[in-house]
């Protein structure tokens, strides 16, 4: 994912008793969990190499437990993911009508060469 909807008024709502290290922890997760398109790993040592503070691990705990739910496969974004379904749902429909177009712009070019020959 290349883009996703940042809500300024959102996050500042969510986020203003955040000292500087945790703002700059969970953007960066946050970064990291569209680019990836998954949940973070559930390895604390892990997820702070993939955003570059390894020794701001206090500030990955308090962020990780506050915004973030543990699951099997990881640590998942509740909003982060709703948006993640959001753009797969998208693309599924932005697919397909491409395909339809595709198949009528096939259809048009086959009738216009058949009334071309006659």
């Amino acid at each position: 994912m290349n883009y996703y909807p940042f809500h300024i008024g959102d996050y500042t709502a969510h986020t203003s008793h955040l000292s500087p290290d945790e703002d700059i922890v969970y953007r960066r997760m946050l970064d990291v969990y569209y680019l990836q398109e998954k949940a973070l790993p559930a390895d604390l040592a892990k997820v702070a190499r993939l955003i570059r503070m390894p020794k701001s691990s206090k500030a990955i705990a308090n962020v990780l437990n506050e915004f973030f739910v543990l699951s099997e496969d990881g640590w998942h974004n509740q909003r982060a993911d709703a948006e993640l379904t959001s753009m797969l749902t998208k693309q599924e429909q932005q697919s397909a009508k491409d395909a339809h177009e595709a198949e009528r712009m096939r259809r048009y070019r086959e009738r216009r060469a058949e009334m071309f020959s006659a």
